[in-house]
């Protein structure tokens, strides 16, 4: 019995020395301290490019379709849009969930016009058909789409002022950029987006004046349209640019980032 006293008295000791008596609030304790502890802002995984598929449609209408096979629930899709004509609105949708667009970049004189639009997490999977619906019939119209993974959460981080740039070629060749953007995520994945009115060649492609990792194209002969992208592992501020063989032509380029956290 004088053992038994002993052995219960050790234990009502160490259970208040150790917070032991109030399992609760040790619950608490571990609880609060992952609250407040989240993974750093950026701090997520890199990206991986998976495809990319391009088409153009040269005939008047309000829609334009791009299909990507083998999607994954979860990535990033990123479309990059342009047209001819007048300047309208632009959306986007893999048939159950609607993109979200950046800024839609009109040439002074009338054409052409382009737009960055995304998924942050694809609901859709297998071979999805990407749908982008003009607000009226437009001519020429150029669709890519571009399908990446990655781990942890993706969120959207910058695109340059205005959306890119846009401008008219005075010389042949010409180098057109879109201004500076500064990224703020240790993984991130930036889009370029070339879109033009006629056809020219174009190369030289870059983002932060490195090349990129993947180009796409559309377009009959040469080329009315790219678009490209760059995976990084560090912050940056660039621009992208491309070089125009020709003068007096019409161009837009839009970018935007996305980053990891």
């Amino acid at each position: 019995m004088r053992y038994l006293i002993v052995i219960l008295l050790t234990i009502i000791n160490c259970s208040a020395q150790y917070g032991l008596r109030n399992p609760a609030f040790v619950g608490t304790l571990k609880t609060g301290y992952l609250m407040n502890n989240p993974p750093a802002a950026g701090g997520g995984g890199a990206f991986v490019f998976v495809k990319t598929n391009a088409t153009q449609l040269a005939t008047d209408t309000t829609t334009i379709t791009v299909a990507l096979p083998t999607v994954t629930a979860g990535n990033l899709i990123v479309l990059f849009v342009s047209h001819e004509g007048a300047s309208t609105t632009i959306s986007a949708s893999d048939g159950t969930t609607a993109f979200t667009g950046r800024t839609i970049i009109d040439h002074a004189a009338g054409d052409p016009h382009s737009r960055i639009l995304y998924l942050l997490s694809s609901v859709a999977s297998g071979t999805v058909t990407y749908t982008v619906t003009f607000g009226a019939s437009r001519p020429f119209k150029n669709l890519h789409a571009w399908e990446f993974s990655y781990t942890g959460t993706c969120v959207y981080d910058t695109e340059p002022t205005g959306g890119g740039a846009t401008g008219t070629t005075s010389t042949n060749p010409e180098t057109v950029v879109t201004g500076n953007l500064t990224t703020t995520g240790a993984n991130s994945v930036c889009i370029c987006g070339y879109g033009t009115y006629s056809t020219q060649s174009i190369d030289v492609q870059t983002i932060n004046s490195l090349t990129p990792n993947h180009i796409t194209r559309s377009g009959d002969g040469l080329d009315y349209s790219q678009s490209f992208e760059l995976i990084s592992a560090s912050t940056f501020t660039g621009q992208g640019s491309i070089r125009v063989n020709g003068s007096a032509l019409r161009w837009t380029l839009n970018m935007a980032a996305f980053k990891t956290q």
